[in-house]
């Protein structure tokens, strides 16, 4: 029974020390909107398609699979030849392919802005705030493994 408490603790740790850090990743997007209102304050329409069109969306997903690749990388080094390259190799690509389609939307939505690639930005971010979620998780338990040995 004592064991079973003292993993939901450390499932409750790992999960704040996660969110967080998302947290402050959602402080400019509260500015995003504070500042949509307060120029486009004139109708409904207006603030949603400036937060549409905005590139910020991009900006904010690249450096959040960035964050991800970063502190994957700091982790590796602790785990001393315990993870798989070939794994870990998989792993950056994907990261990498995903700061390059921020990257690309940001581009897009800047030179032609629209409301259909405004939405395709705001779901890569929705999905880098998933990633970020999961790889900070997943790198606590990472930790968690190393440590027990």
């Amino acid at each position: 029974m004592t064991y079973s408490k003292n993993e939901n603790r450390k499932n409750r740790a790992r999960r704040a020390d996660v969110y967080g850090e998302a947290i402050f990743f959602l402080i400019p997007v509260l500015g995003m909107f504070i500042v949509s209102v307060a120029k486009n304050y004139s109708s409904l329409g207006s603030i949603i398609d400036y937060l549409l069109t905005t590139s910020d969306w991009s900006l904010m997903s690249a450096v959040i699979f960035g964050q991800c690749a970063h502190k994957m990388a700091k982790v590796i080094p602790i785990m001393q030849g315990s993870i798989d390259s070939a794994q870990y190799s998989l792993y950056v690509s994907k990261r990498i392919f995903f700061i390059v389609v921020s990257m690309l939307t940001y581009a897009i939505i800047t030179f032609f802005p629209n409301i259909y690639f405004g939405i395709t930005q705001v779901i890569i971010f929705i999905f880098s705030m998933y990633v970020f979620l999961n790889d900070g998780l997943a790198i606590h338990k990472l930790i968690d493994v190393h440590n027990s040995k």
